[in-house]
């Protein structure tokens, strides 16, 4: 696997990186991790999620920029985070699993990373990692 770790980016920056480097998996390239950050607050809508959605069209997410991911899923707010883009060519040994089991993989390999620098996180039972006293 590559590890790419990109400064800051806009949404529309960070989406086309993204897209460039599923397709570049997707013709058979390496396995990668990206991980970066936003310059400005943005609405990520899934795939096959709507811009018109009535949940975003009036409050404080009606003001924010709007990108879309080449991935499923719901609405994420970007904003003081990191963020990660995993993208494995079909033929690598992770690519069989569920998107959910990779979910979790990723979230225990980001929880071992955290513990390694000396700080303290666990994966919750939906997959997500937080934090623990």
């Amino acid at each position: 696997m590559r590890l790419f770790i990109d400064p800051p980016q806009d949404g529309p920056t960070n989406m086309a990186v993204d897209g460039c480097l599923l397709a570049q998996a997707a013709l058979g390239g390496p396995g990668l991790l990206r991980l970066y950050r936003w310059t400005t607050a943005t609405l990520s809508l899934g795939y096959f999620q709507h811009y018109d959605d009535p949940a975003r069209q009036s409050g404080p997410l009606a003001e924010l920029p709007v990108v879309r991911r080449c991935t499923g899923g719901g609405a994420i707010l970007h904003a003081d985070e990191l963020t990660y883009c995993m993208a494995l060519p079909t033929d690598h040994p992770l690519a069989g699993r569920t998107p959910a089991d990779l979910y979790v993989w990723m979230h225990e390999r980001i929880a071992e990373a955290v513990s390694v620098l000396g700080g303290r996180a666990a994966v919750n039972s939906d997959g997500a990692v937080g934090g623990r006293d």
